[in-house]
């Protein structure tokens, strides 16, 4: 009896220091959180973009309540770093509701992707002439228009696949990029057919020409 009234008595005390423990266990655990947040936020902008999304993984794990979010800023940083295949990957490992728009939006980049790789361009172009403009995640800006241009290329889609490729000048940054690119437009219009060429060229106002 003179037992059970001490363990009543310390009961108050014990809680007391199960509950600051927690507290000091979630404040370590934000603090963790914070310094990776900052870490990766750094490794994006120095341009590592694969640690940067390894780093958001390990968020994923470390903050269930965001888990989610945290995967789709991986597959972001490994998009914006044009490792498209881990990006899809990090995709299907991870049980996400497509029914959300932010995921839904990537989803069909990257599968337009994976049909583009698997030389099904037919298909990669129906995806993507689902989704307009405005719709496209920021990260995913480059992924798109560059998918969408090769796709119309490959379809034998030269003005679009050229029009396309140019579209990526305006989210470019290295004035070596931009000049690679502007390469690349004009090797796809090159490769237009003369006869292409000469049925463009009669639609075109006189004062273009």
């Amino acid at each position: 009896m003179r037992l059970l009234i001490i363990l009543l008595f310390l009961l108050p005390f014990l809680s007391a220091c199960v509950t600051t423990t927690s507290k000091e266990a979630d404040i370590q655990l934000n603090s963790e959180i914070k310094e990776i947040e900052e870490n990766a936020l750094s490794l994006i902008q120095s341009g590592d973009y694969s640690e940067a999304a390894r780093e958001y993984l390990n968020l994923s794990q470390k903050n269930k309540k965001r888990f989610t979010f945290y995967i789709i800023k991986a597959i972001d940083a490994f998009t914006e770093g044009k490792n498209y295949d881990k990006a899809y990957e990090i995709l299907v490992k991870n049980t996400l509701n497509n029914q959300d728009v932010e995921v839904h939006i990537r989803t069909k980049i990257l599968n337009a992707y994976i049909d583009l790789e698997s030389g099904r361009p037919g298909k990669t172009l129906n995806l993507l002439n689902e989704i307009t403009e405005d719709e496209i995640p920021k990260s995913f800006k480059i992924a798109f228009h560059e998918i969408y241009a090769r796709s119309n290329l490959a379809h034998g889609n030269y003005i679009k696949a050229a029009l396309e490729q140019l579209k990526l000048t305006e989210y470019l940054s290295s004035p070596k990029i931009i000049e690679d690119n502007s390469r690349k437009v004009w090797e796809i219009f090159e490769l237009i057919p003369k006869s292409e060429l000469e049925d463009l060229r009669l639609v075109v106002p006189d004062e273009l020409l």
